[in-house]
């Protein structure tokens, strides 16, 4: 048996986190002669354009507990079991509540993907999750720190959750390698007095951005050609706000969304993350491929990622002071944070590939009747 179906809740484009993992092992998979297709619950314009790498059904389900949601997952196991699919591999939350206990009835392996830290649990939800753990075979996180919450939190036993690194694709190891300090065009833009501080996350609430922008106020009282960098999508009418009552906003640049993050990453100078929640962020992984120096919160995976003193510094949710010294001791020390941007572009190339990230997975579905050997 080496087919599997991914069923998941929406796929806007292959350029985020998860949607980014997913689409690079969905692609392995196929380069490999895997017979592999996904199930997805609500439409998108990507799904729509035709260039996702495997065949993708839009099931129409945009309600959990619904009498529609429940036909259109019966519908689903018997298509599942008439076309030999017996391992299903469900990768967003919302369909990992309601799916696993009716592809169990239909006699299914079910894996569940977790990749935060749980931020998204209401008591409600823990006990439905708590119930779904007994139709549920094995759940796969990306950190170790992810592990331990989803066992504590939906009761599943330590040796049915296992560990799988998020996974760079070669082609990002590759322009790493030859981009470990600012690009030629950056140079352009970008003086020897100029220090750029960049982060690369969407603007939500579990960001804090709120704290960079307190923090850059502070380091910009010693580092005077300081600018911010904030790549991502989302709202920044509250920071630039905040921004402007600290007499910092302009010097910083909201670049908004980016399909090649890459170009700016190489003009940073020290990378930042601050969130509050995180599973196993791939920004601060594509930072560590560019050789960038992190300071990034103590939360979650980021302490797998980013060793103290080592690739980076890690500073206390919200402790604002920590992160504007932690950010101004990287600006004014070039040679330590050279040191350190050259630790973690090692750590990546030994630990993070999406070939290691595919092998794990495809040893995991083994454990659960998945012959890696056969194709189909």
């Amino acid at each position: 048996m080496s087919k599997v179906y991914y069923l998941i809740d929406h796929f806007k484009d292959p350029y985020a986190g998860t949607e980014g993992q997913l689409y690079a092992l969905i692609k392995a998979l196929v380069a490999q002669k895997k017979r592999i297709e996904v199930g997805v619950f609500r439409d998108s314009e990507y799904i729509q354009s035709g260039q996702f790498p495997c065949p993708v059904e839009v099931l129409g389900i945009t309600k959990m507990f619904s009498p529609v949601a429940f036909f259109k997952l019966v519908q689903l196991g018997f298509y599942l079991r008439k076309n030999n699919f017996k391992l299903v591999h469900i990768f967003f939350n919302d369909a990992s509540v309601i799916a696993p206990i009716v592809l169990k009835c239909f006699g299914i392996k079910v894996i569940i993907s977790r990749r935060d830290m749980g931020f998204w649990y209401t008591d409600t939800l823990k006990k439905i999750l708590r119930f779904n753990a007994s139709f549920v075979d094995g759940c796969i996180c990306n950190s170790e720190a992810v592990k331990q919450i989803t066992v504590e939190s939906e009761g599943y036993k330590p040796d049915q959750v296992h560990v799988v690194y998020n996974g760079l694709p070669p082609h990002k190891l590759t322009e790493g390698s030859t981009e470990n300090t600012h690009t030629a065009d950056a140079a352009a833009t970008n003086t020897d007095d100029k220090k750029i501080i960049g982060i690369v996350a969407n603007i939500r609430p579990v960001k804090r951005m709120q704290d960079l922008v307190n923090a850059f106020a502070i380091v910009k009282k010693t580092v005077k050609h300081a600018q911010l960098v904030i790549v991502g999508d989302g709202d920044n009418t509250a920071l630039l706000q905040q921004a402007t009552q600290l007499g910092v906003a302009d010097s910083i640049n909201f670049a908004g969304a980016q399909k090649d993050v890459a170009k700016y990453i190489t003009q940073f100078d020290v990378a930042a993350l601050t969130s509050e929640s995180e599973g196993l962020s791939n920004a601060i992984i594509e930072y560590m491929v560019y050789g960038k120096p992190v300071v990034c919160s103590r939360v979650g995976g980021n302490p797998e990622l980013i060793e103290q003193g080592t690739n980076g510094l890690l500073y206390d949710v919200a402790d604002v002071d920590q992160l504007a010294a932690h950010l101004t001791q990287l600006l004014t020390d070039p040679k330590l944070s050279e040191a350190y941007g050259r630790n973690g572009r090692a750590k990546v190339e030994k630990e993070f590939s999406i070939q290691q990230m595919v092998s794990n997975t495809l040893s995991i579905y083994s454990k659960y009747g998945y012959s890696v050997g056969q194709n189909q």
